[in-house]
């Protein structure tokens, strides 16, 4: 897996969605982007605040399996080449 070095660079830019406004816009996909999405959705706990993406890795990697884990990383890479692509 790939890590991200500073979460604030995905999390608080000033252009574009957040990351966990992004992934939640991605539950309707069918693949395991779309599986963490909608599991993100069910999280009352992740609704309530806005979770940094490290906060985010750790609870995937404490509660969550590797595919997961993959799911992220996945997501958060694609997240970046969609942000990049904007700029």
């Amino acid at each position: 897996m790939s890590r991200v070095p500073n979460s604030n660079s995905i999390t608080r830019r000033g252009r574009g969605p957040r990351f966990t406004t992004w992934l939640r816009a991605q539950a309707k996909r069918a693949d395991p982007v779309g599986n963490l999405a909608t599991d993100y959705l069910r999280d009352c706990e992740a609704q309530q605040r806005r979770l940094s993406t490290q906060a985010l890795r750790k609870a995937v990697s404490t509660v969550g399996c590797a595919a997961a884990g993959d799911a992220l990383e996945e997501a958060l890479s694609e997240f970046r080449t969609q942000r990049a692509g904007r700029g």
